[in-house]
C-alpha cells in the first residue's frame, strides 16, 4: 500500500506532534475553566456555579472533535492533499464509526471519552492515508471549464472521497471490533484472576497512552471500568484514592517531578517557560498543559521517566503503606487536591504518609534528572541555532523549521549535537569572516574579479578555512551563512566603491540554499545592481527542477552563472547545453594534471570547448609557474591560485587590484629552473599579500 513507508510514518509522527502543540490554547482554556469551576465548588462559595461549570463541560466535551481537526489538517499539509477535503473525510468517518459501533451512546460523539478519544487520532491517520492512495489512483484531472480552481479540485476530488470513506470505514470498524474482542478478555482476566496486577497495569497503560496523545485515565476506565477503582487497596483505601495520594504527583506522569527536574537542571528556555505556565495547574494535578506545551507526546527522550516514575512511586508507596504503619481515616480528598494536603486528609495529619509522599518526589524527580539534561542539551542546541541566526544578522525565520530543512536539523542535532553545539558557539562570537581569492586575467595582466570565500578567524589571530561546513550543511543551516555571505560581500562591494574600485565578486551558493524560493529572492534583492557572479556546483541542479528553476531566476536578474569544480563528480556536458552557464571554472585536480601528456590534452579540449561554447574559462589551484605556462598555452584567459594570492581581506583586495601588473612582470621574470614549485608559491605570495 502507498501509505505503508517508513518515509510516510514519519510524516505521520511529525504531524501528530504538530497537531497536539496547535491545541495547546484550547488545551489551557479548559483546564483553566476546569479549575476554576472546582475550587469553587470545594469552597462552597455562595456563588452560583450552574453556568460556569455547564460552559466548562460543553468545551472540554468537543476536545476530541478540536484534535481531530487539527490532526487532520497537519496530515493534509505533509501529504499534499486538500485540506478542507480530508478534514471532511475525517469528520464524516468519525462519526459514521461512532454510530457504527458505539449506536447512540451520547459520549461516542464530542464528547472527551475513551473512545472518542483514539477515534479522533486513528480516524484521520487511517482517512488522510487512504485518501492518498485513492486520489493517486482515482483522482481525475478535469479542468472544468468555467469553474473556479478551488471548485474544479474538489469536484476532482469526488470519486477519491466516497471510495475513501467506505474503505476507511470498513477497515476501522473491523479494526476497532476485533480489538474489543481481546480487550474484553484482558478485561476479564484482570478483574477476575489478578486484581492485584490492575495497579501496576493501570500505571503502564494511562502513561503509554498519554505518550500516544490520548487521556489515559479516560481511556483505561472505558475499556476495563472504573469497578476496582473503588475497592479498598488497603483498609480504609480505595485504589482510586491511592493513585490520586501516592501513584503520581501533578497528574500523569509525575508532573510536579518534571517541572522541578526542569527547573532546577534545565537551560533550555521553551522547557523552563512551559513549566513555570504549567506549573499553576500541575500543583492542582492538571497536567494537559505541560503533556501538550513541552511537549512529552511521540518525545521519545521523555518517554521511559514519563512512565517509570509514577510506576516507581506507585511501587515504593505500595511496598510501604503494607508494612501497615500508616492507617487511613476512609476521608476522601478531591482529585486536584495538592500534594502533602491529600495526604493529611486521607490519613488523619499522619507525618509518616507526608514524609512517603516527599521521599516518592525526590525519588522520581531523580529519575526525571539525567533524562532532562539529556533533552535540554538537544533542545539548548536548537536555540543556539536561533541564537547564530540572531548573530549573524539574518532576521527572517530559520529555514530549518521548515520542511526537510528542519528533519535535516533534528537528525543532525539529535545524532552530534555536542559537536555542533561547539561549532555554532564558536561562530555566534563574530568569528566568521569573508575574504576573497583574486582571479587573475592572464591576457591583460590585471586583475578585477574575487571570489568570495568564509574564513573563521580565531582567537589567536589565526585564519583558517571553513572547517564546520559538512556539519553546518547536515544541520541545514547553509542557507543561512550563504545569507549572511551575500550581506557581508554587500558591504565589501559598497566599501570598494567609495575608493574607486569596482572588482566583480563570485559568491558561491549551496545546493540547499539554490533549492529555497525565499532565500533565492532574499538574494536576488539583497544584490541587485551589483557586478556579482553566482557560482553553482553540478549536484545542485541535477535532477532538480526547482534548483534549476532558480537558476535561471538568478540569470534573469542579470546575475552571471558559473559552473564551479568542473571535470570532477557529476561533470556532465549535457548541463553546459541545458543550463544557462556563462563561467565554467576548471577544478584544482584537472589542472594539478596538466603537466602529464594526457592531463595536458584534457585541460586543453575543456578550455577549447568552453571558447567554442562562448564561455569564460578559468583554471582553478594554479600554484606553481610551471602551471601557469601550461595553463596559457591551453588558451585559458583567466587563472585563479597560490601563485598570486591566498584569500585576502576586503582592504587587501584594494592593494592587490592596484599591483596586479606588477605581480605578473614579477613572475614574468622568475627563474622557473632555479627555483621548486614549493619555493616559487612561497616567494610570491609573501611579497604581494
Amino acid at each position: 500500500m502507498y501509505f505503508i513507508s517508513r518515509t510516510n510514518l514519519l510524516k505521520v509522527v511529525d504531524s501528530l506532534r504538530e497537531s497536539f502543540v496547535a491545541v495547546i490554547p484550547f488545551v489551557i482554556l479548559t483546564s483553566l475553566l476546569i479549575l476554576i469551576t472546582t475550587l469553587l465548588s470545594l469552597s462552597q462559595s455562595d456563588i452560583h456555579l450552574g453556568n460556569l461549570q455547564q460552559l466548562g463541560a460543553k468545551i472540554s466535551q468537543f476536545f476530541s472533535f478540536i484534535l481531530l481537526i487539527s490532526i487532520s489538517y497537519h496530515l493534509s499539509r505533509s501529504f499534499k492533499e486538500d485540506a478542507i477535503v480530508a478534514m471532511l473525510l475525517s469528520i464524516a468517518c468519525f462519526i459514521s464509526v461512532s454510530f457504527t459501533v458505539f449506536g447512540q451512546q451520547k459520549d461516542s460523539l464530542l464528547f472527551s471519552s475513551g473512545n472518542a478519544q483514539i477515534l479522533s487520532i486513528v480516524c484521520p491517520i487511517v482517512s488522510v492515508l487512504v485518501l492518498c492512495s485513492c486520489s493517486n489512483i482515482l483522482k481525475t484531472q478535469h479542468n472544468f471549464t468555467g469553474m473556479a480552481n478551488q471548485v474544479g479540485r474538489t469536484v476532482n476530488y469526488i470519486v477519491p472521497f466516497i471510495v475513501s470513506f467506505c474503505f476507511s470505514n470498513l477497515l476501522l470498524i473491523s479494526t476497532i471490533k476485533l480489538a474489543s474482542s481481546f480487550l474484553n478478555g484482558v478485561s476479564t482476566f484482570i478483574f477476575i484472576e489478578s486484581a492485584d496486577l490492575f495497579l501496576f497495569l493501570r500505571s503502564i497503560v494511562v502513561h503509554l497512552t498519554w505518550f500516544l496523545g490520548i487521556h489515559g485515565s479516560t481511556l483505561f476506565d472505558t475499556l476495563f471500568g472504573t469497578t476496582l477503582l473503588n475497592v479498598d487497596v488497603f483498609a480504609h483505601l480505595t485504589y482510586r484514592s491511592f493513585y490520586e495520594t501516592f501513584g503520581f504527583f501533578g497528574g500523569a506522569g509525575s508532573g510536579l517531578s518534571l517541572i522541578i527536574a526542569i527547573l532546577l537542571y534545565s537551560k533550555d528556555g521553551h522547557a523552563r517557560r512551559i513549566a513555570i505556565a504549567a506549573l499553576p495547574f500541575v500543583i492542582f494535578n492538571i497536567n494537559e498543559v505541560l503533556i501538550f506545551g513541552l511537549p512529552i507526546i511521540l518525545n521519545r527522550y521523555l518517554l521511559t521517566p514519563f512512565v517509570l516514575a509514577p510506576l516507581i512511586s506507585t511501587a515504593v508507596a505500595y511496598a510501604f503503606l503494607s508494612l501497615g504503619f500508616v492507617e487511613f481515616s476512609g476521608q476522601i480528598s478531591p482529585w486536584i487536591t495538592p500534594i502533602f494536603i491529600n495526604a493529611f486528609i486521607v490519613t488523619d495529619g499522619s507525618t509518616l504518609a507526608i514524609a512517603l509522599q516527599a521521599a516518592c518526589l525526590f525519588i522520581t524527580t531523580a529519575i526525571y534528572v539525567p533524562f532532562v539534561k539529556k533533552y535540554s542539551s538537544i533542545q539548548s542546541s536548537s536555540e543556539q541555532l536561533r541564537k547564530l541566526e540572531r548573530n549573524l544578522d539574518i532576521q527572517t525565520s530559520l529555514i530549518t523549521q521548515q520542511g526537510f530543512q528542519f528533519n535535516k536539523a533534528q537528525k543532525a542535532i539529535m545524532q552530534s549535537h555536542d559537536e555542533l553545539e561547539s561549532i555554532i558557539s564558536m561562530l555566534s562570537k563574530n568569528h566568521l569572516t569573508v575574504h576573497y581569492q583574486p582571479k587573475m586575467n592572464i591576457i591583460t595582466q590585471h586583475c578585477n574579479h574575487v571570489e568570495a570565500l568564509l574564513r573563521v578567524e580565531h582567537d589567536d589571530g589565526k585564519v583558517t578555512g571553513p572547517y564546520f561546513l559538512d556539519h553546518i550543511e547536515q544541520a541545514g543551516l547553509a542557507l543561512i551563512v550563504d545569507k549572511w555571505v551575500c550581506q557581508r560581500v554587500k558591504e565589501d562591494i559598497e566599501y570598494w566603491k567609495t575608493l574607486n574600485h569596482f572588482p566583480k565578486v563570485s559568491v558561491n551558493l549551496h545546493p540547499d540554499t539554490l533549492q529555497d524560493n525565499d532565500t533565492i529572492i532574499e538574494i536576488c534583492n539583497l544584490l541587485a545592481g551589483f557586478n556579482v557572479e553566482i557560482e553553482i556546483i553540478e549536484r545542485a541542479f541535477v535532477g532538480n527542477e526547482q534548483a534549476l528553476e532558480n537558476i535561471n531566476y538568478l540569470k534573469s536578474h542579470g546575475f552571471k552563472i558559473a559552473l564551479d569544480d568542473f571535470g570532477t563528480g557529476f561533470s556532465s556536458l549535457h548541463s553546459l547545453c541545458t543550463v544557462p552557464i556563462d563561467t565554467v571554472k576548471i577544478d584544482k585536480t584537472i589542472v594539478d594534471m596538466i603537466h602529464q601528456e594526457k592531463g595536458f590534452f584534457l585541460n586543453n579540449n575543456i578550455t577549447t570547448l568552453c571558447s567554442e561554447l562562448k564561455f569564460e574559462c578559468v583554471a582553478e589551484g594554479v600554484e606553481s609557474i610551471e602551471q601557469l605556462d601550461l595553463v596559457r598555452k591551453t588558451g585559458a584567459k583567466y587563472v585563479q591560485g597560490w601563485l598570486f594570492s591566498k584569500a585576502l581581506t576586503s582592504k587587501q583586495v584594494v592593494n592587490f587590484i592596484q599591483n596586479s601588473p606588477d605581480l605578473m612582470i614579477n613572475l614574468q621574470g622568475i627563474n622557473t629552473h632555479h627555483l621548486a614549485p614549493s619555493k616559487l608559491k612561497k616567494t610570491v605570495v609573501t611579497s604581494y599579500t
